[in-house]
């Protein structure tokens, strides 16, 4: 028999927002309703709520809340966790004292806030972020720090937890955030197996970076380096100095290191220790080869090596990193 008090997850959209934002993680949930329901587990209900009886998202889809915010039964309802998507445009929504005072009010009484993407200003505009480290899209950073000085903003995670209160980086990430959370609630195995249904990566970390390495660093635009990018990615344990890959781009050691540097905007070091590194974490979440193993295959040599880049970069071991993310 199906448990009472199951957690309301409850949606703010608004006029604009992005539908992604606020689709990606109600799918989450609703997926993990319908598999708690099976094992007549406690999960949750979804709603969706907004200022206004229609919302029409930036994309043009148009759709009817459950709720309005002035609405006497959504005033009665406990909200276990309150998702607030963004949008492109959100001037209306951040000049809206209503969503803002319904926002600060319900920051008193719900277990979690959370923000996606742009969904961190509301948050940031209604006071709640004052003093706490946050994220946001990669390209709202830069104004978000500006306008909003009081708030530590960091682009880099692709979420980042400050007690109650959960920000995130773009779309995508909103889902990564969402894994998280029923990590939380109900364990590593469901959330894992919900990632595997909508075919995203196995729930990314929250201190991963929104660029995969590849994506991080731009294309570069001469023939010779663009096409030694895309060597490397493939040959990662060989033989990556400095003045080999000057070799294979046919260019002197300080040419290659100046061309490579402008084309990238990184030394040509910390561009192949980009890469190994992502490569070594994905091979200890997808295999069950040795860390020894891992470290050699990516380039690393020694295991130590290894141990040193993750301690830099993660503040944790390799064996631990596998330890919290790899498959059950």
């Amino acid at each position: 028999m199906k448990t009472d008090h199951e957690k309301i997850i409850a949606f703010l959209a608004f006029d604009g927002f992005q539908a992604l934002d606020l689709i990606g993680p109600l799918d989450v949930f609703s997926g993990a309703q319908n598999i708690l329901s099976k094992d007549s587990l406690q999960g949750y209900k979804t709603l969706v709520c907004a200022p206004t009886p229609r919302i029409r998202a930036s994309n043009g889809l148009t759709m009817s809340p459950d709720h309005i915010l002035g609405d006497p039964k959504l005033r009665a309802l406990s909200i276990d966790t309150l998702i607030i998507g963004g949008g492109f445009n959100l001037t209306a929504a951040l000049g809206d004292k209503v969503l803002l005072n319904w926002v600060r009010e319900q920051a008193k009484v719900v277990r979690r806030l959370v923000s996606v993407c742009s969904g961190s200003l509301i948050l940031a505009k209604a006071g709640l972020l004052d003093g706490r480290e946050a994220t946001s899209h990669w390209a709202v950073c830069p104004s978000f720090a500006k306008n909003y000085p009081q708030v530590k903003v960091n682009p880099a995670p692709i979420f980042i937890r400050s007690d109650s209160i959960y920000t995130s980086a773009g779309v995508t990430a909103g889902i990564d955030l969402a894994l998280a959370l029923i990590e939380e609630d109900h364990g590593r195995e469901l959330s894992l197996n919900l990632a595997r249904w909508f075919v995203v990566f196995l729930k990314r970390p929250g201190n991963q970076n929104q660029f995969s390495a590849q994506l991080e660093y731009q294309r570069a635009q001469s023939r010779p380096i663009a096409d030694l990018q895309d060597w490397i990615h493939h040959h990662l344990s060989d033989d990556l100095s400095v003045e080999a890959l000057a070799q294979r781009a046919h260019l002197s050691a300080r040419h290659f290191a100046r061309v490579f540097a402008k084309e990238l905007g990184e030394t040509p070091a910390r561009y192949v220790e980009s890469l190994r590194f992502e490569a070594a974490k994905n091979a200890l979440i997808d295999s069950q080869s040795s860390i020894e193993s891992i470290a050699q295959h990516c380039g690393f040599g020694a295991s130590e090596k290894l141990r040193r880049c993750f301690q830099k970069h993660m503040q944790c071991s390799p064996s631990e990193y596998r330890q919290r993310f790899q498959k059950p």
